[in-house]
C-alpha cells in the first residue's frame, strides 16, 4: 500500500514545485495544483514515519549490523590490494608537520661564519693507562651528528673510490628504508643548511640543496631506492652511518643493521654485518657478550627522541694513506713490517654518535674516523701515554683485546718509534 502510494506521489511530485521549498510557500500554492500539494504533503508524513521508525529497536540494530559490515568489507579489501607491494612509505608532508616530526630532536646551532678549509680535524684521542670495556657514553646534542673540516674533499673522494671499488659499503634492506629517507629528509631539509650554512643552501623553488663545496644539487626529495639514497648521502658526508631498525612489527623482537653507509670500517665486513642484531655486528669483539651485550640491548631499546650521546676509541693502522680505506688498501692486511715506516703508522681513532629518529624509531649510529699519523702524537709530547695505553691493552677486564686489535703485529714497533 505504502509503495503503490509513493510510487504515484512520485509521478506528480516529479512535474510540481522541488521538494526542498519550504512548507509556508506549499501552503500557498495555486488552486491548480492542490492535487500535487496533497500529494507531497502525504509523503512528508511517509517519509517522517519512516524516519521516526529508524530510533526504534527494529531498526536501529539493523544500521548498526549494516555499518559494521560496510567497515570490515573496507578493511578485507585494503588488506587484500596492500598484499605484495613491499614496504609502505608515509606519504609526504609539508615542512611544517616535518618540523613538528622533527623539534623534539633538538634546536640546530648554525654556524655563520664556519670556514671548513680553515678547520683542524678534532684531537678526540684518549689514553689510559688500562682497557676496560664500558659503555662510555658521553651526552652531546644533535649539532654534532656530523662533522665537516679541512679534510672534507679529499675524505669525499676516498669514499667515492671504495664506494666504486667496494659496492657493499652501501645497503639498505626493506626494514631500512623508511629510516634512510627519514634521515635524508632531516638532513637535506634542515640539519645540514642549518648547521653549515655557509656549505648548503636551500633552493625550495628548484627543490634542492646546493652543496656549495661540491657544486652537487641534492634533490629534496629522496629517490625511491635505498641505496640510491645512501649515494647521495655518501657523495656529500665524510661520516659512515649504521641504521639500526626493529627486526618486525613489534620492537621487543630486537634491532637490525637494516642499512648501511661504511666506508671506513676498522677490522668489519659490511657483507657480513648487514641484518645482524647488536650482538651480531659485535660477535667478533671480545668479552663483548659477558661485558656489554644485555646493557647495549637494553640501552638502544630505552633510547629516547632527544638524546644524543657519543664515545670514542682508538687502534692503530699500518696503510698506504691518511685517507685510504682498510677495505682497499693491500698495505693494512700486510705482514708486520720489518723497520717502522711513520709514513705508513696511523693512530685511527673513531667518534661515535647515537641518536633516535622520531618516526621510524630507527637509532641512527654514526662514526667519523679521524686518521693521526703518528708523528703527530710524538710530536705533542705523547708518546709515553700511548705507550701505556698499548701495553695496558692486555691488563685490562678483556686481555684478549690485545690479539683482536691486532697488537702483536705493530705494538713493539710504534712502541720504539714513541721511545726514540
Amino acid at each position: 500500500m505504502f509503495k503503490a502510494e509513493s510510487q504515484a506521489a512520485l509521478v506528480h511530485v516529479s512535474h510540481s514545485q522541488d521538494l526542498t521549498t519550504p512548507p509556508e510557500s506549499l501552503e500557498r500554492a495555486p488552486d491548480k495544483n492542490q492535487c500535487s500539494f496533497r500529494i507531497a504533503l502525504m509523503l512528508k508524513d511517509r517519509l517522517d514515519s519512516f524516519v521516526a521508525l529508524a530510533h526504534t529497536r527494529l531498526i536501529l540494530p539493523l544500521c548498526v549490523i549494516s555499518i559494521l559490515g560496510i567497515a570490515t568489507a573496507m578493511r578485507r579489501v585494503w588488506k587484500k590490494r596492500s598484499v605484495g607491494r613491499g614496504p609502505v612509505l608515509a606519504p609526504e608532508k609539508d615542512a611544517l608537520e616535518d618540523k613538528k616530526d622533527t623539534a623534539d630532536l633538538g634546536t640546530i646551532t648554525p654556524l655563520t661564519d664556519y670556514d671548513y678549509l680553515h678547520a683542524e680535524p678534532r684531537r678526540v684521542y684518549k689514553f689510559q693507562p688500562k682497557f676496560f670495556m664500558t659503555m662510555g657514553l658521553q651526552s652531546t646534542d644533535i649539532n654534532h651528528i656530523l662533522h665537516i673540516d679541512s679534510d672534507y674533499l679529499e675524505r669525499l673522494q676516498a669514499r667515492r673510490n671504495v664506494a666504486a671499488i667496494r659496492p657493499e659499503v652501501l645497503a639498505c634492506l626493506p626494514r631500512g628504508l623508511p629510516a634512510v629517507h627519514e634521515f635524508y629528509n632531516y638532513l637535506v631539509h634542515q640539519w645540514l643548511p642549518g648547521r653549515y650554512p655557509t656549505i648548503f643552501t636551500l633552493f625550495p623553488e628548484r627543490q634542492t640543496l646546493e652543496n656549495t663545496v661540491t657544486g652537487e644539487h641534492l634533490p629534496l626529495t629522496p629517490p625511491a631506492d635505498g641505496r640510491q639514497t645512501l649515494e647521495i648521502l655518501n657523495r656529500n658526508l665524510d661520516d659512515d652511518v649504521l641504521f639500526m631498525t626493529p627486526r618486525s612489527d613489534n620492537e621487543e623482537d630486537g634491532l637490525a643493521l637494516n642499512a648501511l653507509m661504511w666506508c671506513f670500517p676498522n677490522t668489519s665486513d659490511p657483507r657480513q654485518r648487514l641484518g645482524g642484531s647488536l650482538r651480531e655486528v659485535h660477535q667478533r669483539v671480545p668479552g663483548y657478550k659477558e661485558k656489554l651485550g644485555m646493557s647495549m640491548d637494553r640501552y638502544f631499546r630505552r633510547l629516547q627522541v632527544g638524546r644524543v650521546v657519543c664515545r670514542t676509541n682508538w687502534a692503530v693502522s699500518i696503510k698506504a694513506s691518511q685517507t685510504e680505506s682498510q677495505l682497499t688498501d693491500k698495505d693494512y692486511r700486510g705482514s708486520a713490517p720489518t723497520e717502522i715506516d711513520p709514513a705508513k703508522i696511523y693512530l685511527r681513532c673513531e667518534l661515535q654518535t647515537l641518536f633516535r629518529l622520531p618516526v621510524s624509531g630507527a637509532r641512527v649510529f654514526i662514526i667519523h674516523e679521524y686518521v693521526y699519523p703518528l708523528q703527530q702524537i710524538k710530536d705533542e709530547g705523547l708518546g709515553p701515554a700511548m705507550i701505556q695505553s698499548i701495553d695496558g691493552l692486555k691488563e685490562g677486564n678483556v686481555p684478549a683485546i690485545w690479539d683482536y686489535k691486532e697488537a702483536p703485529k705493530w705494538a713493539e714497533a710504534v712502541k720504539q718509534f714513541l721511545s726514540t
